[in-house]
């Protein structure tokens, strides 16, 4: 038994088997059925109008082209008949890739495929970024190609490089700040031979890559449809009105990213680890590591009180220690193993920083980009080793940086756990209300407390020709459905199964105490469904009647008002994308 234990363990030691692992990882993540929690009912209706129009096309609420992330999946659904396939498929592939990428990045500096693994497992299942890689929009695929392209181009691989970052740019158009790699190689090259124009290959390949995005860039915006969310974001950055506030998260994303690259080779290197501790003799490391941790500590709480977080992980009541520990680590990063930042790393990192000074924007996940610019800024070839004696303090060390890097991966463990309970109840959510609304127990407009992307759905394509035709809001939409004010309205109350239920700080019901015993309380409808793999819970839709009319809310006129309905099956998904007819009969 043990030895054919070993023996599997050995396969997965191949880079690719490696990722194969950590794909399916994330499709275990996933729900039964295809769903939508936020943005990502824009990028459903792109794929959707891909596969019905025979070319990639965007949908008109969104601003990303979503162009490769659209193909891939109508592809996929044109191959296999099967649009959840498509869709999960897409997200476990892009994860992959993303862990392809950066575990050979790290090998090709000198980590064992052991140690590479297990850091690329610690910052690709890290809360934010574990949400964009099972949440169906062009981010999951952005991010799979962010650190395959930094890969490629440590190998110089160039034409590998275009390809892949054309399949990122494509997604999403940020990925236009990692032609400075490339840039910066040619201005290196140019340096060394004093010379004006590239003489050699090593400058004229990236040279061609520059060329080949500036052409690209062009194909993309004459060839991809425009849309009128991207019009909202143009006139919105007219001129530079740089956001202050946006510019000191992204640079301190890039400071954490930095300092925690430095912190984690305090682990993986020994050498490292050895100088860290042997720097401790002077007091004024001390000092300068209880001044830094202390301002890494703050930034990072600061930090997360000034995001919006697109998922429920940072509301965990260990959110605030995890950011605390994740401040302060990178404080012992800086103070203890400074490197120079290699400049083609932070020279991207600071453009990241420059789009959005320009775009704007608090949600958590723009700050991916600088972090991982920080993290890859500090990753220098490791030290060759030297053989030195074992301290009680070099003992005493290394056990302290291992608990810690054990709690990242208990966290990071707690963290899975919940976005795939969060993903379950969500589908459950779905189809509850979707249920619900077929068999007309109530009017689409009195959609209660629902995710933001099954509200979208319905109600967008109504609103921006209607309701909001001269709103620049686009989130304007949720002002059509009544929702929930903490009194009235309607919501999901879920109960979970007793095995789940002592876990309350794990696994939220979301639950509203005033809704949930009110004598007035409607029961709409209950059904049972499946959460967290082996376990079962129940949903029950209950609706507190209105006594008094909303303010601010935008009526519905129902006069020329199409329904559409979220598609549940596979069946309603290819009937969707053939006939184009957003009619479903309620299925058990």
């Amino acid at each position: 038994m043990i030895k054919a234990v070993l023996r599997t363990l050995h396969w997965l030691n191949h880079p690719l088997a490696a990722a194969f692992s950590f794909g399916l990882l994330i499709w275990l993540a996933l729900p039964w059925m295809v769903v939508t929690l936020d943005d990502d009912f824009g990028y459903l209706r792109s794929v959707v109008e891909t596969c019905q129009r025979g070319r990639p096309w965007t949908y008109e609420w969104l601003t990303p082209w979503a162009a490769s992330m659209s193909v891939l999946a109508a592809s996929l659904f044109k191959i296999t008949g099967s649009f959840s396939f498509a869709i999960h498929f897409s997200l476990a592939m892009s994860a992959a890739l993303g862990f392809l990428g950066l575990s050979l990045y790290l090998t090709d500096h000198g980590l064992s495929r052991a140690k590479s693994y297990f850091i690329t497992l610690l910052l690709l299942t890290s809360p934010t970024v574990l949400f964009m890689s099972v949440m169906f929009t062009s981010v999951a695929l952005y991010l799979g190609c962010f650190w395959l392209c930094l890969w490629l181009y440590h190998r110089k691989l160039w034409a590998w490089f275009f390809v892949v970052w054309f399949i990122a740019f494509s997604a999403r158009q940020s990925a236009i700040v990692w032609l400075a790699l490339p840039g910066w190689t040619v201005l290196v090259a140019l340096w060394r031979t004093k010379t004006i124009l590239p003489r050699n290959r090593t400058a004229w390949h990236p040279l061609l890559v520059i060329a080949g995005g500036g052409a690209s860039l062009l194909v993309l915006k004459l060839g991809m449809n425009p849309t009128y969310g991207q019009a909202i974001v143009s006139n919105a950055t007219k001129g530079f009105h740089p956001h202050g506030t946006s510019v000191v998260l992204s640079l301190l994303a890039l400071a954490a990213g930095y300092g925690w690259s430095c912190f984690a080779a305090i682990f993986y290197d020994s050498q490292a680890r050895i100088n860290a501790i042997e720097s401790l003799r002077s007091i004024w490391r001390w000092s300068a590591l209880v001044l830094i941790c202390s301002a890494g500590y703050m930034g990072a709480h600061w930090f997360l009180g000034s995001i919006v977080s697109t998922h429920s992980a940072y509301g965990d009541v260990w959110a605030k220690s995890w950011f605390g520990l994740l401040g302060i680590s990178a404080g012992m990063g800086i103070v203890l193993r400074p490197v120079l930042p290699r400049l083609d790393m932070l020279g991207a990192g600071l453009g990241a920083t420059a789009l959005l000074a320009l775009y704007g924007g608090i949600f958590d996940y723009y700050y991916i980009d600088g972090f991982f610019w920080g993290f890859a800024a500090a990753i220098v070839p490791i030290s060759k080793h030297t053989v030195i004696a074992k301290t009680w303090s070099l003992r005493i060390g290394h056990g302290a940086v291992l608990a810690m890097m054990a709690l990242f991966f208990l966290w990071d463990g707690r963290c899975y756990l919940q976005q795939k309970y969060e993903l379950d109840r969500a589908a459950a959510v779905n189809l509850i209300y979707e249920r619900s609304i077929r068999e007309g127990k109530f009017k689409p407009h009195e959609i209660g407390l629902s995710t933001f992307g099954y509200v979208g759905w319905r109600f967008e394509g109504h609103f921006h020709t209607h309701e909001g035709r001269d709103s620049a809001d686009l989130a304007g939409f949720m002002k059509v459905i009544d929702g929930w004010n903490g009194k009235e309205g309607m919501a999901v109350i879920t109960e979970l199964p007793k095995s789940l239920s002592r876990y309350k700080t794990w696994f939220r019901s979301h639950n509203n105490t005033a809704l949930r015993k009110n004598d007035r309380a409607t029961a709409l409808t209950e059904f049972k469904a499946p959460v967290l793999w082996f376990f079962e819970a129940s949903y029950n839709l209950k609706q507190m009647p209105d006594l008094v009319k909303r303010e601010g809310k935008t009526p519905l006129d129902y006069t020329d008002y199409i329904d559409r309905p979220f598609p549940l099956n596979d069946q309603e998904w290819r009937d969707l994308i053939i006939t184009g007819v957003e009619s479903f009969k309620t299925q058990d």
